[in-house]
């Protein structure tokens, strides 16, 4: 599915600005860091590369996660001191970006679908293939579910805000109140499986990646589609600081 293709997009017309082919790394996660100035690829094999956003040269030594094989998705605390990944059908844990190495284990799932740090990086949002868990990382504890999806959850992220929560599952999207639980809209604009879900850093815009071949970019507030993108199949999508690109995975 992934072919190791990483590009920058213009959100507003999304004319594809950028291109990084790492197809010989295998890339399956990518995110923005150090104020969009670097790009981040992950593999499942633990392996690190850090990219220079306006170059596309490597910015930094490769890193290595001092754990063996890592699967599913990958992110990086706001602070940029944390990375979070999981190991098959074992921990999601928290490693040292500077050096790999492990500093914290918050629990036990299946596989990673997707996570998400909160702001003040107290809590993080896990999502596997059945649950949706807000866990507090200091205490390892679970203190909220949101539970309503039919099929298989795909994705889970926090509003910049952390007031809401947006989850997805092969054709839905959800958002939750964070503190009651309590899911206000279902969105159903794809019509094929839905990869990967976003905000936009001040929470108005929300996007969804999905293999029918369009990423859908809507206004939060009047929850209306605003853009689609070309065909082709995205499997991550992220906004950069200014909302002004998307960052996807192919």
């Amino acid at each position: 599915f992934y072919t190791g293709i990483v590009k920058l997009i213009e959100a507003n017309d999304m004319t594809i600005l950028k291109e990084i082919r790492i197809e010989s790394l295998h890339p399956k996660s990518t995110c923005f860091c150090n104020n969009d100035k670097e790009i981040i690829t992950f593999t499942d094999k633990g392996d690190i590369n850090f990219w220079d956003s306006e170059t596309l040269e490597e910015s930094r030594p490769h890193l290595k996660i001092n754990s063996g094989e890592i699967y599913g998705k990958f992110i990086i605390n706001e602070n940029e001191d944390f990375i979070l990944g999981h190991k098959y059908r074992g921990k999601v844990s928290l490693y040292d970006i500077k050096d790999g190495r492990l500093i914290k284990e918050i629990c036990d799932i299946h596989m990673l679908e997707d996570a998400d740090f909160s702001s003040d990086g107290k809590y993080v949002l896990i999502a596997d293939c059945s649950n949706v868990e807000l866990w507090e990382i200091d205490s390892q504890k679970c203190i909220r579910e949101y539970k309503g999806h039919e099929s298989g959850i795909r994705g889970g992220q926090l509003s910049p805000d952390g007031k809401h929560v947006m989850t997805c599952d092969e054709k839905t999207v959800k958002i939750w109140d964070i503190i009651s639980g309590e899911c206000f809209i279902t969105l159903r604009h794809h019509d094929g499986r839905i990869n990967r879900i976003a905000f936009s850093p001040n929470g108005s815009l929300c996007a969804s990646a999905a293999e029918d071949g369009y990423i859908k970019v809507w206004n939060m507030y009047r929850m209306q589609d605003a853009i689609d993108v070309t065909r082709k199949r995205f499997a991550e999508v992220e906004f950069t600081e200014y909302e002004k690109n998307i960052l996807c995975l192919e």
